[in-house]
């Protein structure tokens, strides 16, 4: 059954809605400022991830504790009924779990255009929402955000989650919800009700049971060093590393000081990351654009934040299985190739992608030189720029043995390390939003 209201402080009487009211109230604050929203409408609803926590710890309980929760849409117009909610009206939804606990949020699926980010251009891993109504359904762009139970999930479990939803609907990775996650989870140093976290290998154990080939990086005050005797010498930054992996369509979690983010995404300008933050422990220390759920942040207040802290962070991020070529290889052995610097000392992007989707684009830009090149599954594409305009690009072969000792580029058929566009557009696998 759907319920419609007129303005949040009479939805919010709802018989069921009024018990964890105070609890919700500073979250919905944000939403209700920056959602343009005339109406709100509530309907019951079974959730996959709701299901999950109830049946693990939930129907328990003494105290008895319904399986279904409250789903809100957000109507940006005035409405009487349901049946005029369309695709141009809608903003998203969230759900509210029905625990009295400041942790009743659980899902966010609001519209990336609904105004969050009204004064900024955004490139987003594209995934669509599919929101069912008896009379219509509708499809948009918005990330899988899940907010921790806190007691069968943490921050940790959280971002799992987002992680899996956002491979599963980007790069057709198989899915699986909290319980075939947490089932791969051999927790050894705590509790499992209630969580006591998880350690990063923890993390990196979940995904690879479950296929999802992660690789973790550690950054020490931001930077990955590598030692040669007693001297430290930086390899590169993690902002490239991030840069590399979101521009590849890659969500990343980062990890530092105790709690994990999630990257989803880059301003166009490519001077800001959007992350999010099931808890809003870190997004609440760092200034931005957004909620602390979730906030466009600089990348010069993340490097400062990261370069100021004594522990190493961390960043785990999936893959795919025909991958052995990592980046901190890449760099290594493009540093010690003779290639003329005039090329790497420009700026440069270099996006990890299936071959075949890069031929597309390649054919597109007037680059004819790979047309009957057998390729591997997967490769890297580099790009030199100057002035946002591509100059130069190159392949190098994603599947090659670690220590080969030269860099494994893939020749044209002109038999040259590097092509130059006609068209000199950037290779773009992320979707922008304005």
């Amino acid at each position: 059954m759907y319920r419609v209201y007129s303005d949040f402080d009479t939805m919010m009487e709802d018989e069921n809605l009024k018990k964890i009211k105070r609890y919700i109230v500073g979250d919905f604050s944000y939403y209700i400022s920056r959602v343009a929203s005339k109406t709100f409408i509530v309907e019951d609803y079974i959730e996959s991830e709701w299901r999950d926590i109830y049946g693990i710890y939930y129907s328990k309980l003494n105290k008895p504790i319904g399986n279904s929760l409250k789903r809100i849409h957000f109507i940006s117009e005035d409405i009487e009924s349901i049946k005029f909610v369309s695709s141009a009206n809608y903003n998203g939804y969230i759900t509210l779990r029905p625990i009295e606990s400041k942790l009743a949020l659980s899902r966010v699926r609001l519209k990336y255009d609904c105004g969050f980010y009204a004064d900024n251009s955004i490139e987003i891993i594209e995934q669509t929402t599919v929101v069912n109504f008896p009379h219509t359904s509708i499809a948009y762009d918005s990330f899988p955000f899940f907010r921790q139970d806190g007691m069968v999930t943490v921050c940790a479990h959280a971002d799992i989650h987002m992680l899996v939803k956002t491979m599963h609907k980007r790069h057709n990775f198989n899915h699986y919800g909290i319980t075939n996650i947490l089932n791969k989870i051999d927790n050894n140093h705590g509790r499992d009700i209630p969580s006591e976290g998880l350690s990063m290998d923890d993390m990196v154990k979940a995904l690879k049971n479950r296929g999802f080939n992660p690789l973790i990086t550690q950054f020490k005050r931001g930077r990955y060093i590598l030692k040669d005797g007693d001297k430290e010498i930086e390899k590169y930054n993690i902002l490239d590393f991030l840069d590399s992996m979101i521009e590849s369509a890659l969500p990343a979690i980062l990890a530092y000081d105790g709690h994990v983010i999630i990257l989803a995404g880059i301003s166009k300008d490519g001077d800001k990351y959007l992350f999010f933050d099931d808890s809003g422990a870190h997004l609440s220390t760092l200034d931005g654009s957004g909620s602390n759920f979730s906030k466009l942040i600089s990348k010069s207040e993340l490097l400062e934040k990261l370069s100021s802290q004594q522990e190493e962070a961390f960043v785990l991020v999936p893959t795919f299985k025909s991958f052995y070529f990592r980046y901190k290889t890449l760099l290594e052995i493009l540093s010690t190739d003779s290639i003329n610097s005039k090329f790497f000392n420009v700026p440069k992007r270099i996006l990890l992608t299936k071959a075949s989707e890069l031929k597309i684009h390649l054919s597109r830009i007037g680059i004819d030189s790979y047309r009957d090149i057998l390729l591997p599954k997967y490769v890297w594409y580099i790009e030199l720029c100057r002035d946002s305009m591509v100059i130069q690009v190159c392949i190098i072969d994603a599947s090659t043995h670690q220590h080969i000792e030269e860099v494994p580029f893939i020749f044209g058929l002109a038999n040259k390390k590097f092509a130059t566009p006609k068209i000199r557009e950037q290779y773009k696998l992320l979707k922008e939003i304005s």
